[in-house]
């Protein structure tokens, strides 16, 4: 089974348990996301900055230790992580429209998204390259983990 960026929006354990039911004995749980590279360039910095003071969240899930969060209940393990990464080239109502998709921006009122769009556009203009793109690096982070049978598991301590 896979999961593509949307893991974090799951009641983990409940989550965990009903996918463990419905794979097969050797299924596996693969988890998907295209965290951006870190650091990012000098715009994408101030992008990430700027959306920051308009629409404060929460730690996500580039904050949780996934191998922790799928291992806990003792339903998975044998994970293993991959990074993978990539760019993509993006004109300024790409970046534009990539920043009002974020859930914290998307949440905000009209007035205040409409606001930060024309600061981003602000901030794009003096980054501008002369093709008019801008470069978006990425790592796309790939985590497995097998799902466990019950002769996986330790036996109880008493």
């Amino acid at each position: 089974m896979v999961v593509g960026s949307g893991f974090h929006w799951f009641d983990a354990p409940a989550a965990l348990r009903e996918i463990h039911r419905v794979l097969s004995v050797d299924g596996r749980l693969a988890l998907a996301w295209n965290p951006e590279d870190d650091p990012p360039s000098q715009w994408a910095a101030e992008v990430r900055a700027l959306v920051r003071t308009y629409a404060p969240r929460r730690p996500g899930h580039s904050a949780r230790h996934w191998p922790d969060v799928l291992t806990e209940g003792g339903l998975f393990g044998a994970v293993r992580e991959w990074l993978f990464p990539w760019q993509v080239q993006m004109t300024v109502d790409q970046v534009l429209a990539r920043t009002v998709s974020y859930s914290h921006v998307a949440a905000l009122d009209a007035a205040t998204r409409q606001r930060l769009q024309g600061e981003v556009r602000q901030l794009l203009t003096r980054h501008s390259r002369p093709d008019g793109r801008f470069e978006l690096r990425y790592r796309t982070k790939l985590i497995v983990a097998d799902r466990r049978t019950p002769d996986d598991q330790p036996p109880a301590v008493e």
